[in-house]
């Protein structure tokens, strides 16, 4: 068969190859074998690229490939008893560790280079640096990690100055107006005669937790600056002067009031109380003023 398919100096074929190391044919140790042997040697030692690349790789870094004695038969075209005695010569001159494995599964090899093999200096050479490379930008990559952590701790430190700050003038804050809303508590339940209402609750059909509520109402009026009472909002000035006139009498008779009202769908009672005892108490002084002309 006519083939024209010939090398030129342009190199544009492209095929794949297997290489051979010289000292295989140079080395008396390996001039003995077959020349099946070799080209099986050569097959062998191309597959370890594809081994590396899978991570066929043990514990001790030692690649390994794997072929069966059927495979090895159709390679080099032959029966299974030569290709038994191929791997048996690569295994006598220590070129390849031939490990057998249970359940009828390809063999382990490891391949191995003749012994007069040289490392490429300029191969180690480049890994090396390509492995000081990668060593210096990982080391410069953890410097910048580091950097922006510490900036991060930073921030993150401002923000929980920022937080106990708040939580400082929060508590503050909580502490002032519970100073200050006791001071009111305590001059309201004074000014109504709080323990003589709770003593004689009873006969003013009421409870001591029905006072206490009505108490703190009228405590957050004088305390806040704004109360919002049937969708408007009152301002404190405007509260404290109706405030500072309740008395227990008062107290006595908004209780009356509110048992002829009745307040038992009331959702939020102590808006209700607010609501209702602002009413009351400007009624009454109308009604004062009025007995007063």
């Amino acid at each position: 068969m006519k083939n024209n398919n010939y090398i030129t100096g342009k190199m544009e074929y492209n095929f794949t190859y297997n290489i051979i190391p010289s000292a295989i044919f140079t080395n008396p140790i390996y001039k003995k074998i077959s020349a099946e042997a070799k080209i099986l040697y050569s097959i062998l030692l191309n597959r370890t690229k594809l081994s590396i690349s899978s991570h066929f790789i043990d514990k001790q870094g030692r690649v390994y490939v794997f072929m069966t004695r059927d495979e090895a038969k159709d390679i080099l075209n032959c029966g299974r008893n030569k290709a038994t005695k191929t791997f048996k010569e690569l295994s006598s001159v220590g070129l390849i560790d031939d490990l057998p494995q249970s359940h009828n599964k390809a063999n382990i090899i490891y391949v191995k280079l003749p012994k007069d093999a040289k490392k490429d200096e300029n191969k180690v050479n480049k890994n090396i640096n390509a492995k000081k490379t990668y060593a210096q930008k990982q080391k410069d990559f953890l410097k910048k990690l580091n950097g922006n952590i510490k900036v991060k701790n930073k921030l993150l430190e401002m923000v929980n100055d920022k937080i106990k700050q708040t939580k400082d003038k929060i508590n503050a804050y909580k502490t002032q107006k519970k100073k200050a809303t006791k001071h009111i508590s305590d001059n309201i339940k004074y000014q109504i005669e709080y323990e003589f209402l709770i003593e004689n609750r009873k006969a003013f059909n009421t409870t001591k937790e029905f006072i206490d509520i009505l108490v703190q109402s009228i405590t957050e009026m004088k305390y806040y600056d704004t109360t919002k009472m049937h969708n408007h909002i009152h301002h404190k000035s405007e509260l404290v002067e109706v405030i500072d006139k309740i008395n227990s009498c008062d107290i006595i008779e908004f209780l009356d009031y509110i048992k002829r009202v009745g307040f038992d769908k009331i959702n939020n009672l102590k808006s209700y109380l607010k609501t209702t005892i602002f009413s009351f108490m400007e009624s009454q002084f109308i009604l004062y003023s009025k007995e007063n002309i």
